[in-house]
């Protein structure tokens, strides 16, 4: 069985083609592949629909080379979808985006959510959607990013971090204003000692003031801040480094700042609102109200006292059960085989 993934994103690619290969399967990936058409396959794994319009919106003309090329693979073979998105970042109210996303949605033979609540937001968003099989798995893990040894002790000292600071994380770019003003208002509220903040988000979205405005807080505030590229090999340090981490989104249905939480059993700090309940059920994770300054404080007070390395060893523990094989299993069944779509959405492990 060979399977296109066409994408060419680096950091998801290797642990999906393992799944794929540890099913049977035989992987090719690229994004280009979409547009040639030049290969037979028995399935095609979209991730991204706006990775075809080059992550921009687009033209109608982009449109309709994607709908041909799209209309193409669907009547040659299987297609499953990946939801990742409820719709681009920053991009929500983009009809071009809208109508791209519900092109997928009415063509694909199935849609797989990793949470529950994907699931009913899209079918929600883009009725259409729930004529098509839908499949809920989990979110994923990173434990290629292991190391062959852990060293919490050298990774904080690699950042100049004391013993008896409380560092929280902050990882991923930063895509809104309301997003670093939420940084800014929890941790000045939260009241709790030697805190520190491991800044690894890129805030570039705003006007130069603005930037210049959040550098210099963050300088303020004796913040370890980075600005560029972590490679690959490099995030573990990171991870290691600190105590809890921050994810200060404001309305996206998911982050791999998740399955990143759980590879390294750390304390995560989610706001209550899309994928992020889902995920975190059932283990001493912390959730705060969306978009709320002092809930996002009360949290991390919280989150400087209780019992941290017990939390962790239970996110590893579920982190555990987020491969990839997993999550592909039911997805790839075909129709006979699969369960009715009551049981499919109960397929969570």
């Amino acid at each position: 069985m060979r399977v296109l993934i066409p994408t060419d994103d680096p950091e998801i690619i290797p642990a999906l083609v393992e799944g794929y290969q540890q099913l049977g399967y035989e992987a090719v990936t690229g994004k280009r592949n979409f547009f040639l058409r030049a290969s037979k396959h028995d399935l095609v794994h979209f991730l991204w629909p706006e990775e075809f319009s080059d992550w921009q919106v687009p033209s109608q003309a982009k449109l309709e080379l994607i709908r041909q090329s799209l209309d193409w693979w669907c009547s040659s073979t299987r297609t499953l979808l990946s939801v990742n998105n409820l719709l681009p970042h920053c991009q929500e109210d983009s009809s071009e985006f809208r109508a791209l996303y519900e092109m997928f949605y009415a063509r694909c033979d199935t849609i797989l959510h990793h949470s529950r609540a994907s699931k009913e937001l899209v079918n929600r968003e883009f009725p259409v959607s729930a004529g098509r099989r839908n499949v809920v798995a989990t979110m994923f893990n990173y434990d290629r990013y292991l190391p062959a040894k852990l060293d919490r002790e050298a990774a904080r000292g690699s950042f100049g971090f004391n013993r008896d600071e409380f560092v929280l994380l902050v990882f991923g770019a930063l895509r809104k204003t309301e997003e670093i003003l939420l940084i800014y208002q929890g941790y000045s509220k939260a009241k709790v000692a030697n805190k520190r903040l491991l800044m690894a988000g890129r805030y570039r979205a705003g006007s130069r003031k603005k930037i210049f405005l959040w550098n210099l807080w963050l300088k303020k505030i004796r913040a370890v801040s980075v600005n560029s590229f972590i490679p690959e090999e490099d995030v573990h340090r990171y991870i290691e480094a600190t105590d809890a981490i921050v994810i200060p989104r404001l309305n996206d249905l998911s982050s791999g700042v998740v399955g990143l939480g759980g590879t390294f059993g750390r304390l995560l700090i989610a706001p209550n609102h899309g994928s992020f309940p889902d995920y975190l059920a059932g283990t001493d994770n912390l959730l705060f109200k969306s978009g709320d300054a002092g809930s996002l404080a009360e949290a991390i007070e919280r989150a400087s006292r209780i019992d941290r390395e017990a939390a962790g060893r239970k996110s590893r523990k579920l982190a555990d059960t987020w491969t990839w094989k997993r999550i592909l299993e039911p997805a790839l069944l075909t129709e006979s085989e699969a369960p009715p779509s009551e049981t499919l959405a109960t397929l969570n492990f």
